[in-house]
Order: C-alpha cells, then structure tokens, then sequence
C-alpha cells in the first residue's frame, strides 16, 4: 500500500513484493531470491543496479516499463499498459507477458527465452548481444527486430514483419496464422529457415550467407543480396527467389505447387530438385543449368549458356525464352519450344521424342536427335536464317523432319538423318531464301514449298512424294506436296542412286543429278523454264503433262522425254534419246 513519490531500493534476503500507487523508480537494490513491483498509475524504472536471486515480474497498470540495470537470474515477467523495455547483465527467460505496445529486451551475457505467452500489442526487439534468441511463445501484433550473436529462433501466433535484424548463425521464424515478410534488411550470418503455416512468404531484404529454407501454405517470394541455396521446401503456390550477386542453387527437394521464377541478376543458375506445379522462369546473368521431371518455361532470360533437363516428362513453354549462348534441351518426353518470340543467339543442342524449336530470327542447330519429329524455324517475327552445324536425326521408321526459315538454310556440317523431310510451308515467311543442305544426307521422301531456292544432295535415293507433318505432342502440322519451289531446284542422288519422281515438281530452273537414272510416275508434272539433266542411268520423263521450255542433258545413258508444249533443246548428250513436245 505504498504511496511512494522517490525512488525505492529494495535489500531483502528472500522475495520482496511492492505496490505503489503512483511510479515505482527502483534504486540500487539487491533481493535474494523473487521479485514483484507493481506501480498502479506510472511507469516502473530504474536509476541504479537491481540485482534479483530469482524470478521477476513488473506490472505497469496504467503506464510503462523501462528498466535497463537489470541483474537477474530467473525469469522475467512484464506486465504494461504502454511499452516495456528491459536489459539483463545476463540471460532472459520471459514468463507470462502482456505488453501493450513495443518491447524491448536485452540480454548482455546469454540467451534470450521464453517460457510461456509473451503478448505484444506493438513491435518487439529482442536482443542478446552475447548468445542467442530462442521465443516459441510469441503473440506480437507489429514487426519483430532480432540481433544476436548466435542463433535466432521466433514462432509468433500471427504475422510475423521482421524490422532490422543481424543474427550471427542460424534464423529460423514462424508464423501459425499469417505471413512472413521483412521492412528492413535481415542480416543473417547461417542458415535461415521461413515457415507460414497458414500464409505466405515475401521477404525482400534479405543478406542471408547459408542456405534457405522456406515452407509456405501460400506463395513465397524472397530477394538476398547475396548468393541463394535452397535447403528443403514446400511452398503452396508461386515461388519467387532472387539473388542478386551470387549463385542460386539448391541442396535438396524444393516443392512447388504453382509456378516459380529464379533469377541470378549477376550469376548463374543451377537447380536439379525442383518440382513445380506450374512453370518455371530463369533469368541468369551467366549461365543456367536446370533439371525437373518436367520443365514448362515462363519468361526465361539467360546471359551464358542454357542446359534444360527433363528426366521424366516434356520441355513446354507458357512464354518466351532467350539465350545470348548456347542452348542444350534433353527430354525423356518432347521438346515444343515453338513460341515466334523465341531467341537463341548460341548453337542449339536437342534430344526428345519430338524437338520442335522457333526462333524469332536467326538460329543456328547443333546436333538435334528425335525419335519421331524435328521442326526447326528461323526468322519466325525477324528476318532470319536456319544454319545446321550438325547432325539432324529421327530414328523412327517414319521420322519426319521440318525446315521453315524466311532467309534461307545453310547446311554446314552434319547430315539430316530422316524418314521424310519437308522444307518451307504455305505461307511466304515459312520457306524464302534459299535451302542449302548440300552434305551426305540420308533423306528418304521429300517435299518442299519454298519461295527462292533448294539444293539437296543425298547419299541414298531421292523420292519426291506428297507429306503431311503432324506433331502428337507440340501440335505443328503442315502439308506439303512435290516441290513447289520458285527459282531452282538441284536434287543430287550419290552412291549409285536414283531419283524418283512421284509428285509434280515446279520452278524456274530445275537441275536433276542422279548416278542411277530418274523416274516419274503418272501426272507427277514437270513444270521449269530451264530443266538439266546429268549423271548416269536411265532418265524417263515420260508424263505427257510435262512442261519445260528449255531442255539439256548430259547423261551417261538413256533419255526418254514427253513434253506438252514445244521444248528447245539446247544441248543432249545422251547414250539414247528420245524427245518428244
């Protein structure tokens, strides 16, 4: 029943319990064993050392609790109507607590804990300036600040807003019933580990050097000034990361169930444990190197060289990708990277069921390999060419193989390895320039629309036939009937090989070069201003619909040709001819 209007100090060689109506401002005092103030209309302080043998509780009724020479050895409870703000010379273990706005806890020489519900109506800093933060009992309404020399661990009953934090080793946070995210930077020295159990994750001040743990009911999004390597997680919907002067990696499986976006603003990207639901984005100041079970791409933008992994199923795209380097797709599955904004700037390298791949301008293939279907397209919005440096394959039976370009293929090493090959399109942009594919191919049936040239050598027979192109899983199709070609056509079969005519062909100069004659079956039409003949063989050219202006031929052996129109013949050098217009 004190009325006390000083100070007070409190000697006592067991417990000491005071009330005072107004203030209480604690003097130099030493209790041997509890302590408990009470001040019913202000604040309780301190002026001078209180050393405490055993627990401690302030309760501010109507005011506040500012008490920075504490020495106490047990537990500490406080009670405020406004805020509390308390320093310990050595650990402090926080009892039952209900603080009415910001607390304040110090801890100079250990750890600080708690032990039961620590109830805060504003923010809360926590520091232990010489240990570590262990509070799984927190009920902290505003942002929570932790600095400790050691580890940090905080589970609050909601949201969880970290302001300035600097933890020497390891943070791990929780939040039970709503989001984590950050107002200021959280510097963290080890791991840090995230947890929203009902909500979600978005801290974007993060300075965090060991890897990151993050669990999320909801979505999560984190940006570290340095480098990001994923521990195990599980985020609900979207992941977000982003790292921005090191690396992102992860160390072990990083569930997601909507989409995820990694990016490496000035390093590389390297993650072969993610699974998500929905689609994947890479930005990668240097290189990229991803491995999933399944790889649907968002918007990927990626400096280096790319390598995408897909051990289970396909390599889809939702948006575009770019690639200032190479690019390397592999699949169990397919590859249908057929968006026209697509930009590879490096040489491409593919292995799928099907590859189908659309650049936006210029591409340039490596060594592609498929099992059914190979559609490759350059200049798909920008004028563009199509260069293969290597080896074009389908193994089955009836492999197809596509070639669409607006300025021409050029073939430069490798051969194309196909059941059926089919250049150009319907539509202009799909086949103009000119398609040079002039090494030892090993094409079966062809088929071409191209607006400009094509030049095809064959180190098999050369059958020109009707094809349709249909991809099972990426969804091209195209329909291409003989060769439709507007300025020349050069078909060359090597090795003791024929060419055989079983669609129409037609342009404005036709070169025919086989080492074992060429036939044509019935109404598979000639239609040239110029058309030359040479190699060795029997070449019957005998469909009465042909029509060519001009005729030469230098063959070793047989010519038999119907024209019907009248046909100037310019040179024949032939064993036999016939020739009739």
């Amino acid at each position: 029943q004190l009325d006390v209007m000083g100070s007070i100090g409190l000697i006592a060689a067991t417990s000491a319990t005071v009330v005072n109506t107004t203030a209480v401002d604690l003097i130099a005092s030493n209790v041997g064993t509890d302590l408990n103030v009470t001040a019913t209309t202000g604040d309780i302080t301190d002026s001078d050392t209180v050393t405490v043998g055993g627990e401690t509780s302030f309760n501010a009724i109507a005011g506040s609790i500012d008490t920075d020479q504490l020495n106490v050895t047990g537990p500490i409870g406080l009670n405020a109507s406004g805020s509390a703000s308390i320093v310990n010379t050595t650990a402090v273990d926080l009892n039952a607590s209900n603080v009415g706005t910001d607390l304040n806890v110090t801890a100079t020489t250990g750890d600080v804990t708690d032990n039961a519900a620590v109830i805060v109506g504003g923010d809360a800093c926590f520091e232990s300036i010489a240990g570590g933060i262990d509070l799984d009992q927190l009920d902290v309404m505003g942002s929570i600040g932790l600095i400790a020399a050691t580890s940090a661990t905080v589970v609050n009953t909601t949201a969880v807003d970290l302001k300035a934090s600097n933890v020497g080793t390891d943070l791990d946070v929780t939040a039970t019933t709503g989001d984590i995210t950050d107002s200021d930077t959280v510097t963290v020295g080890g791991e840090t580990s995230f947890n929203a159990i009902a909500g979600s994750i978005d801290t974007d001040q993060l300075d965090v050097t060991g890897a990151i743990g993050l669990d999320a009911f909801g979505s999560a999004s984190i940006v570290n000034t340095t480098a990001v390597d994923l521990n195990a997680s599980n985020v609900g919907t979207d992941l977000n990361v982003t790292a921005t002067t090191g690396d992102v990696t992860d160390n072990a499986a990083v569930n997601v169930g909507g989409d995820a976006c990694v990016e490496a603003t000035a390093d590389s990207i390297i993650l072969d444990q993610v699974i998500a639901g929905g689609s994947i984005g890479l930005i990668a100041g240097q290189d990229a190197t991803f491995t999933a079970d399944a790889i649907d791409f968002k918007t990927t933008n990626v400096s280096g060289n790319l390598v995408a992994t897909a051990t289970v199923g396909n390599i889809t795209q939702l948006q575009t990708v770019t690639v200032d380097g190479t690019s390397s797709f592999s699949a169990i599955g397919s590859i249908c990277l057929t968006d026209p904004g697509n930009d590879f700037d490096g040489a491409v390298t593919a292995t799928g069921v099907e590859v189908e791949i659309v650049d936006r301008d210029d591409l340039t293939t490596a060594v592609i390999t498929a099992t059914d279907n190979i559609f490759l397209r350059s200049g798909a919005t920008d004028t563009g060419g199509l260069t293969l440096t290597g080896n074009l394959t389908t193994t089955a039976v009836a492999g197809q193989t596509l070639l669409q370009s607006d300025d021409g293929v050029l073939q430069t090493g490798g051969i194309i390895s196909t059941a059926q090959l089919l250049l150009g399109g319907n539509s202009a942009d799909e086949g103009s320039g000119s398609f040079e594919l002039t090494q030892s191919n090993l094409v079966g049936l062809l088929a071409a629309d191209v607006d400009g040239a094509i030049d095809v050598v064959n180190a098999t027979a050369i059958v020109v036939d009707s094809l349709s192109y249909s991809s099972a899983t990426c969804g091209t199709t195209e329909a291409i009937a003989g060769l439709d070609v507007l300025t020349k056509i050069r078909l060359r079969a090597q090795g003791g090989n024929a060419i055989t005519l079983n669609q129409s062909i037609s342009s404005d100069t036709i070169f025919l070069e086989s080492t074992n004659g060429v036939t044509q079956a019935a109404m598979a039409t000639i239609t040239a201003t110029n058309l030359m003949l040479s190699g060795t063989g029997i070449f019957d050219l005998n469909d009465a619909t042909n029509n060519v202006e001009n005729l030469a031929a230098a063959i070793v052996g047989d010519l038999d040709y119907f024209n019907n129109d009248d046909v100037a013949v310019a040179q024949l050098d032939c064993d036999g001819v016939t020739v009739c217009g």
